[in-house]
């Protein structure tokens, strides 16, 4: 719950952050892509220190995302856990990226300058044939079979010259349980 004093801090910081926010038109996004259900880090290359301020966009600049001020994240969006904020950097991660995120984000960062980041972020279909349609390799069954009937067939002919082996030699089925009785003779 935001105290009083916040809520007044908040709009204080929120109005700095407009006026900063006309610098902000003229910076170019970098393009960004993602699939659904993947995940997506915005790179901000800051360091935060204590008494900056970070305010990340979706859209326009009245579609506010989060705001990081004093160390603490307040989002204003239900987002279902699916946005992280690294109090370190400033970076956005987004965790099971939808379809309606696309979009260009803007993150704004007050540090006694005013930093901006534009990223134009394109989301596209899962890759057909995932995880969830097969195999991750269509060729390992293919394989797998053909190395076990290459084994089988090596197996057949060792067994075949073993066997044409011991005939040549003088074996038959009756020498064989002959030799038999005579070990057990013994």
């Amino acid at each position: 719950m935001m105290t009083r004093a916040k809520g007044i801090l908040l709009g204080l910081a929120l109005v700095q952050v407009s006026s900063a926010l006309t610098l902000c038109n003229d910076a170019k996004p970098q393009p960004l892509s993602a699939k659904v259900e993947g995940t997506l880090t915005l790179l901000t290359g800051v360091n935060l220190t204590v008494g900056d301020y970070v305010v990340w966009f979706n859209g326009s600049e009245s579609d506010v995302l989060l705001i990081y001020m004093d160390g603490e994240v307040n989002s204003t969006q239900n987002t279902t856990g699916s946005l992280q904020f690294d109090r370190q950097t400033g970076d956005l991660h987004i965790s099971a990226v939808r379809s309606n995120q696309s979009g260009i984000y803007t993150v704004q960062i007050i540090n006694g300058n005013s930093t901006c980041y534009k990223f134009n972020v394109t989301v596209s279909a899962a890759d057909p044939g995932g995880p969830t349609s097969g195999p991750p390799y269509e060729w390992v069954i293919p394989v797998t079979v053909s190395g076990v009937v290459i084994i089988l067939i090596i197996l057949a002919v060792w067994w075949m010259k073993k066997k044409k082996n011991n005939i040549g030699n003088g074996w038959s089925p009756a020498t064989q349980s002959t030799a038999d009785a005579a070990d057990t003779a013994v």
